[in-house]
């Protein structure tokens, strides 16, 4: 299998422990992981724009949105990303329900860095097959996928116009663009806008026309 380079890969770390956050980033970064730390899970919902492939480190116990809230409404979204749970207070019944709903690890804190390293490994394993999986198919398989409105918005990006007139255009918010945005990139398997010209002649090529 296609072997994707480290450093395409961003590994996503939510904890409100701020003293944990920056010792699992040093962790990380000396392993030459690339690392986005979040406060909470409203701070990652507000600034994660998921376009990027990897896993997240995610804590159980939060104020306002749990761990396992957050790994929930991500499984509802296009954003499923390979989730390793830390808990300073799991039990048998949280782990349970974490690795029933698709948690790669659960680790117990405090844990040793090798611990930490072998469950990111194992989570960005299962990543990069995602990642691969989506290249994999068909430009009109991946085209297919998309909803209504998120095949509008990429026709409208491909015009270069900009997005508060996108936005006007498709009678939404910039935020709500902005979150069609990040899923037609996942969606296509796409990191950037100017991808679009690409994809879009890889499915003429398939179809005979970009519908």
């Amino acid at each position: 299998m296609l072997e994707i380079k480290r450093d395409c890969f961003l590994i996503r770390v939510v904890d409100d422990d701020v003293e944990l956050l920056d010792a699992i980033k040093f962790c990380l970064e000396c392993a030459d992981w690339r690392v986005a730390i979040y406060v909470s899970a409203t701070s990652f919902l507000a600034n994660e724009n998921f376009e990027q492939p990897g896993c997240i480190i995610l804590d159980i116990n939060m104020p306002s949105i749990s761990g396992l809230e957050l790994q929930q409404f991500l499984n509802t979204c296009d954003h499923a990303l390979p989730v390793v749970f830390l808990t300073g207070h799991g039990n048998m019944n949280t782990a349970i329900h974490a690795f029933r709903h698709g948690a790669v690890d659960f680790l117990q804190k405090p844990f040793e860095p090798d611990e930490l390293l072998t469950a990111v490994q194992k989570a960005i394993k299962i990543a990069e097959k995602q990642y691969l999986a989506r290249l994999n198919r068909s430009a009109t398989a991946r085209w297919n996928s998309l909803t209504d409105k998120q095949k509008q918005v990429a026709k409208d990006l491909l015009t270069g116009v900009t997005s508060a007139d996108i936005a006007e255009h498709l009678g939404i918010s910039e935020r709500t663009l902005q979150r069609h945005r990040q899923n037609v990139f996942h969606k296509l398997g796409i990191r950037k806008t100017a991808d679009l010209t690409t994809f879009r002649i890889q499915l003429q090529q398939e179809t005979g026309n970009f519908p």
